[in-house]
């Protein structure tokens, strides 16, 4: 019993600790729009020795968007209004 709150507690400052090294993008977008498709916004990382990116949702009416569990670091973002389904900027999107 006694293991296992050690555990467990040990497991939760684990959690927290990871936790607090990440981040959340946030702003809003202007000319989002209710019809059309869903919003993504895309930030991709500046650091060339470990390239990634993240993908976040614009909520529809006031273009807020919100990117969880980025790590710090230097983003470009890039949002587009997905209207054919295919997850990646194409010619007929906003």
């Amino acid at each position: 019993m006694k293991f296992s709150r050690i555990f467990l507690s040990l497991l939760l400052i684990l959690t927290l600790s990871a936790a607090a090294n990440a981040y959340t993008l946030s702003g809003d977008i202007s000319g989002a729009e209710w019809f059309g498709g869903i919003t993504y916004v895309y930030a991709l990382s500046l650091d060339i020795l470990n390239p990634s990116f993240y993908i976040g949702l614009a909520l529809l009416g006031n273009g807020a968007y919100f990117i969880f569990s980025v790590p710090e670091g230097t983003y470009v973002l890039i949002a587009f209004q997905d209207r054919d389904g295919n997850l990646i900027p194409s010619i007929d999107d906003y």
